[in-house]
């Protein structure tokens, strides 16, 4: 596998792109836009979060890049105080998962450096607590995905090493605690994962250097039971969000390149419907959702930086873009607490900074 090209991704902020999904709410607010709210610098923080996740009233920032590897470094954001805080984990969880389920946040998975192989390791927060557990996944792997539907937490796919990729899938049960295992259909690394009501998909990735899925797994929490469908175009690294009863499939790569290519699953009946985005887009943030807004930060717009937050509206079926960051600044990942929207960029040799937006 594109073993090289992963590091140098992660690297640049942009493997966040696909570890976003946690369960809608049935009662949604409804917003129409996004606005910037303000920033703030982390002082001497040359560290890059890749994995942004929400729990509870707080966001929380892992899988921190660094240099030469990666920090079990957690920066933590208090929506109800907008205060910091900084903690760490057992793992680094870079090249990790991450989801919400139950007011619990799991990071699970990561790359060992410099052994280049994956971590077992799950680190699970209490937001409520400021208390942190652990628990091990049946496999080592990194480039996995994560989402959550109800009560349950799942875990899939990811490689063990540079060459070994796998099907697995961790599940995890917030009402007892306990952990049980299943498969995708095939193996892959660089899938997406969104999860509403009893339905959790997994969707799209890399199968071997060059070979890109079409396949959604999609797994009933409710009855245990798997089905499988497809998406309009194969390809990776897409962006996963799951707002009202939708999940979305956004941007991506696949052997053309960028894709603008939309896929949505209604959950409610399951049905798929495609759109398309302004432009082909790879985003640097994890989709943050909240009411009836997904906010798609982009990283890479046709191969140039992008400053442009693309807002599917789930009421509307509609899409809209707004210029947010400064020039030449990256979106490393970011989320979604009620009608906030909290993101941590960077400036090249700059320090890393929050931005802060509110949904109107």
């Amino acid at each position: 596998m594109k073993y090289a090209s992963l590091i140098c991704l992660v690297l640049i902020g942009v493997i966040a792109c696909h570890k976003s999904g946690t369960s809608a709410t049935s009662v949604a607010a409804s917003y129409d836009s996004i606005m910037s709210a303000g920033s703030n610098p982390f002082t001497n923080s040359q560290l890059q979060p890749t994995i942004a996740v929400a729990g509870g009233n707080q966001v929380l920032f892992g899988g921190c890049a660094g240099y030469p590897g990666f920090s079990d470094t957690v920066f933590i954001f208090d929506a109800g105080t907008s205060k910091w805080s900084v903690t760490e984990m057992t793992n680094p969880h870079g090249l990790g998962a991450a989801t919400a389920v139950d007011n619990l946040v799991i990071f699970a998975g990561g790359l060992a450096y410099p052994n280049s192989v994956g971590v077992s390791g799950a680190d699970i927060y209490t937001p409520s607590t400021g208390k942190w557990t652990t628990a091990t996944l049946s496999q080592a792997r990194f480039d996995l995905a994560a989402a959550s539907a109800g009560s349950i937490a799942a875990f899939a796919g990811g490689q063990t090493s540079p060459t070994d990729v796998v099907a697995t899938v961790d599940f995890y049960n917030a009402t007892n605690g306990t952990w049980t295992t299943g498969k995708l259909s095939a193996p892959r690394i660089s899938l997406a994962a969104a999860g509403a009501r009893t339905k959790i998909a997994f969707a799209g990735g890399e199968i071997n250097t060059n070979q890109f899925s079409d396949v959604v797994d999609i797994y009933d929490t409710g009855t245990g039971q798997w089905t499988t469908d497809h998406l309009s175009v194969p390809r990776y690294m897409i962006t996963a969000a799951a707002v009202q009863n939708q999940l979305i499939f956004a941007g991506g790569y696949n052997e053309n390149g960028l894709s603008d290519a939309v896929d949505i699953y209604d959950v409610s009946t399951g049905k798929w419907s495609v759109s398309r985005l302004p432009v082909p887009s790879l985003y640097g943030a994890g989709a943050v959702s909240s009411g009836n807004l997904a906010c798609f930060l982009r990283r890479f717009s046709i191969s140039t930086l992008s400053d442009t937050v693309d807002v599917y509206n789930a009421s509307a079926n509609s899409w809209t873009a707004a210029a947010v960051l400064p020039d030449d600044w990256k979106t490393l990942c970011g989320a979604a607490v009620g009608n906030q929207v909290i993101t941590i960029a960077m400036q090249e040799g700059q320090s890393s900074t929050a931005f802060y937006y509110e949904l109107k």
